[in-house]
């Protein structure tokens, strides 16, 4: 896309569109079903360049909805629904609805999208051993506390003379 092409009339989708995570309130417009868990912007960009639809990723850009995607899922695409002859850019979608579903359902096909969830799945996985292996620590250390509690050390109080 050059610099001075006007995007104003393309359509909008935020990650939170087509988040299986997030509730209709949290912006999710397409049904559960039909949506995919925590997509990225880039995941949007590389779905609607499969598609064969003229976009733009914007990475700067926040949903405003949802304040928690402000965090973990920054950015958007635009999306070119129409071209200039009023012909939808891809025949199977003529509305945004439609496009979303679409993007949706190519999202996990994507390559780079099984890599990054790849990833995600492995350092989860690393977190919670380490969560488990403090988890253990903890317990063996308020074990000892209670041991010495119950019966261990001497009974305080005046030395006898």
């Amino acid at each position: 896309m050059s610099e001075k092409e006007d995007t104003s009339k393309w359509v909008t989708i935020y990650p939170n569109y087509l988040d299986a995570t997030k509730s209709a309130r949290m912006g999710r417009r397409i049904a559960k079903a039909d949506a995919v868990e925590r997509p990225t912007a880039e995941d949007l960009g590389e779905a609607l360049r499969e598609l064969g639809v003229r976009h733009v990723v914007e990475f700067d850009k926040l949903y405003p909805r949802d304040a928690e995607s402000h965090w973990w899922t920054p950015g958007r695409a635009k999306a070119e629904l129409l071209n200039d002859l009023d012909i939808p850019s891809n025949p199977e979608a003529e509305t945004k609805i439609q496009l979303i579903r679409l993007v949706a359902k190519a999202i996990p096909q994507l390559d780079g999208r099984a890599i990054r969830v790849r990833r995600e799945e492995e350092r989860a996985e690393k977190r919670e051993g380490t969560k488990r292996e403090a988890r253990e620590e903890l317990e063996k250390a308020q074990r000892e506390r209670e041991k010495k509690k119950e019966g261990g050390g001497k009974k305080k109080g005046r030395k006898k003379k």
